[in-house]
This record gives structure tokens, sequence and C-alpha cells, in this order.
């Protein structure tokens, strides 16, 4: 039983010595080869005076030397605490108030070293499982940036997560573009090594050409993806999706939940390739997947929860109570994946932590075989004549009606203090005709019903996303606010 990622890594390099741990580029390098980085890397830390128990923040500088500098800190028993590469002096200089780092490494101190290294691997001591092993800052279910702690003994859970519930094989050779500052990048690549398959690391999915290069040079088996990637790529390949991603077998999508009118289509024009949804946060990890390829007849669904992985839906107003199949309720959710709390906070701690339990910021329900299903974040979620209503359930529909390109639903109140609140659709049109809004209004009467009816829709240029391609709520409120629902973002 592995204790922590890196003996997976060390276990690999003594089984599979030559076997390729990581693409990068034109540069790759072999798991023996990638301990022996780690270990140089572990070297040159010490020497900085980096001991077990130090924060370490580093930049997540897309190549391999990062990677053995973050498992490196690891291999020390000290933290590492990942940041954007991009990110602003302010966000730098929060995090190094609130974790005290004994070394900051950003991006002119990782560079990709192009010389072979050896090292001695004898008496290497290996991290103890439950000890904090990473601190990652996201806003998590509280709406405040905080460090999320991770053990070695979640990390381990957390791979095998992705590793059942996406049906990884250690022959697989992984496409990952997302940054592994997030979740959803480290977690996967966790899981890539633990397994050991292949990564080939890329930075970003905008460029097509390093796209098609990485899955057809490197002869790809899986890649993975978030959602807003897909309209990107159809635009840019004219289309012709297939020839780009056709020859993967695997396909996985997170988070955000894929829409049925992506899985339909995906469905339609990747016939062979199996594609995988996946739902989870900063800190529980992915735990429910769903096949889609195998479950057309729910394309609401996010999935069902992973193997050891507990959920159940909790009144929002009495999280110990929990609701019947089919009632809309806060999201829970139990297993060894879940966080070892916020760094240095245990007060928002426990508001999210009760027991074994963490109380995710979702609403969602169950049916009757277990799939779930989530509406969206509790804040979002509008009522409407005392009916609660998910505004990505209307984003799917009007996504169906082919006119727009993307769009977003947000509540506004109802003026008259009749309904409660008004749906209010925000889209960026595929086509610039001006007969597309009574299109779409003809649309959205023929299948949406009454109450749920956009009481306004509004033309806007783009819509604001997060570095992961998220659609930012938040941030298209205080758009609209600065420019008085002008149409402009």
């Amino acid at each position: 039983m592995r204790q922590s990622i890196i003996e997976a890594i060390i276990k690999n390099s003594q089984n599979h010595p030559d076997k390729t741990a990581v693409v990068i580029g034109d540069d790759q390098i072999s798991y023996k080869s990638f301990v022996d980085r780690i270990i140089i890397k572990k070297e040159e830390l010490e020497d900085k005076g980096v001991v077990i128990g130090d924060r370490v923040i580093l930049a997540a500088v897309p190549n391999i030397d990062y990677l053995a500098f973050y498992f490196a800190i690891h291999l020390i028993g000290a933290i590492a605490v990942p940041v954007d590469k991009a990110a602003t002096i302010q966000t730098i200089s929060d995090v190094i108030e609130d974790v005290q780092p004994s070394c900051i490494m950003l991006n002119e101190s990782i560079g990709t070293s192009d010389y072979e290294e050896t090292a001695e691997h004898d008496d290497i001591q290996l991290p103890e499982s439950k000890s904090v092993a990473d601190i990652i800052y996201t806003t998590g279910t509280t709406g405040q940036a905080k460090g999320v702690m991770l053990t070695h003994a979640n990390m381990i859970a957390g791979a095998k997560n992705v590793i059942h519930g996406g049906n990884v094989q250690k022959e697989e050779v992984c496409l990952l573009p997302v940054p592994l500052h997030h979740a959803y990048g480290l977690t996967t690549m966790r899981a890539i090594f633990y397994i050991g398959a292949t990564l080939v690391l890329q930075d970003g999915f905008a460029s097509l050409k390093k796209t098609h290069k990485n899955i057809h040079q490197n002869r790809c088996t899986r890649a993975y993806l978030i959602p807003a990637a897909i309209p990107l790529l159809i635009r840019q390949t004219a289309d012709n999706l297939p020839a780009l991603l056709g020859i993967l077998n695997k396909l996985e999508f997170c988070t955000a939940p894929l829409n049925a009118h992506y899985r339909k289509l995906l469905n339609e024009i990747l016939p062979k390739v199996t594609v995988y949804n996946s739902y989870g946060a900063t800190e529980a990890a992915r735990s429910i997947y769903m096949n889609v390829s195998e479950n057309m007849d729910r394309c609401e669904a996010v999935g069902k929860p992973v193997e050891g992985v507990k959920v159940r839906i909790a009144d929002p107003d009495c999280p110990e109570k929990t609701l019947a199949i089919h009632q809309v309720g806060r999201l829970v959710i139990s297993g060894d994946m879940v966080m070892a709390g916020y760094y240095q906070r245990p007060d928002i701690s426990s508001q999210v932590i009760v027991g074994s339990e963490l109380l995710m910021g979702d609403l969602g329900y169950m049916d009757e075989a277990g799939y779930i299903y989530v509406l969206g974040r509790e804040q979002d979620i509008m009522n409407i004549g005392g009916e609660k209503v998910s505004p990505q359930e209307i984003e799917e529909v009007v996504l169906g009606s082919g006119l727009v390109q993307e769009c977003a639903c947000l509540a506004e109140k109802d003026e008259r203090q009749v309904l409660g609140d008004i749906p209010v659709l925000y889209v960026v049109y595929k086509n610039a005709g001006d007969n597309q809004g009574k299109a779409l209004s003809l649309f959205i009467k023929e299948h949406i019903e009454k109450y749920k009816r956009p009481g306004r829709i509004v033309k806007v240029d783009v819509l604001p996303r997060n570095y992961m391609g998220k659609l930012d709520r938040n941030r298209l409120r205080e758009c609209l606010w600065e420019n008085g629902h002008a149409g402009k973002i």
C-alpha cells in the first residue's frame, strides 16, 4: 500500500525505469530519470534550508523542473504551496502573509534543466501519510480565498478516485492541458504518476496546432479538458473535431458539468471515444463520476459516487437531516479524500467539515438509481414563485437552440414582488443577424416553461471566465453593475 504519491513514483521507477513519465513539447523524461531529478531538487531545497513542515511557495510553470521541485518538497516532508504562474504581486503577497514560507520559487527560479542527472537513492525517507503535503488556495465553498490542506493520504485517495472513476490504465498516455496549481490539474497529475502512466503536459488548450501535435505525435489515449474547450475547439477545427480527438480512447471533463448539448454532440461525432464527466472540489478531489457514453439517458446527471465515497443530499437549513430522492438539498460528501481543513482557519473549517463529512456549496438531488444531479451553487439558485430553478437548466436549453455561442442566466429581483426572482439571460450569438433575438425568443417560448422564461434577453460581446475557462458569475454581476446592463462585458 503506497503512503504517498512520491512513494508510488519511486516504485514505478524501480519497476519500469525506462518508461516515459513526462512529455513536455520535445522534452521527455523516464521514471528513473524523473526520480533522479526529484532527488537533485530535494538537495537544492535542503541547501536553501527547507526542512520538514516548512511551507514552500512555487509557481506552477508547466515544465519538468516544476514537477521535480513539487515532489522534492514532499520528499523532504515539507509542504508545497503551488500558485498560478501568472499570479499578481498582490496574490503572492497574500499567500506569503498567510503561510509564512521558508522558500519562494517563482518563474525565474524554475527553469527546465537540459542535462541528465543521476542521484543516490539510498536511505530515502518517505513522508508520513497523515502529514500535510499541499496547501491549495481556493475560494471553495465559503466565497473567500483560503488554503486547503491536503495530506498525503488525501492525495492517494483522490488519485484512486480519478483512476477508478475514469478507468485509467498504466499503459495510457494522457494529455493534460490545464494549470498545475488548480485541483483538476494536480489531482489528475497525481493519478497518472500513481498508476505509472505517461503524462503529456501542455500549457493550455488554446493552440490547436500544439494540441494536434501532442495528441498525434505522442499517440495519446486520453485527454483531460474543460467544457469551455469544446466550443473553442469546434470553431478552430471548422466543425471537424473528430480529426483532432478521434484517435483518443477516452476523454474526461471537469471543473463544471458537461451540459446535455455537448454530451449529445460528442456522442454523435466521437462514437469510439468514451467520454467521462467528473465532479469534485479542491476540498474533496473528484468524488463523482459519470461514463457519459453509457448513460445518454441521464444527460443531466453528474454521475455516481466512486467506490469508497459517500454522497447524501441534506436539508440546507439542517445538514444532519438527509432528504429523500428527488428532493433538492445540499450535497454532503465523505471519504478519505476530504481535506484536513483550511490552513489556520479552524473557524471556517468547522463550518464545512462536520465529523467526517464535507458540506458542499452546491445544491442538487439524487434519483432512485443513485445518480447525482447538481443544480449549481446555492447562491446562484433562483427562487421563482416559490420554485427553485437552476440557471444551468435554462442555459442548457438555450444552448440547444444552436443560435448562441455561449450564455449565462442570472437572477434579478422582481420589482413587483410577485415572483421573487426573474431570470435574465445574457447571450453571445453565433451570428450577427438582426433576427437572432427574435428567433431565440420563439425557441424559448416553445421549449421552456412559462415561469422559467427569461424576463429579458441581453446581447453581450463575451462572458467573463476564470483561468480555468469556467463561467465567472460573480464577475458577470460586477461587470453588469459597472456598465449599467449596457451589454458590454
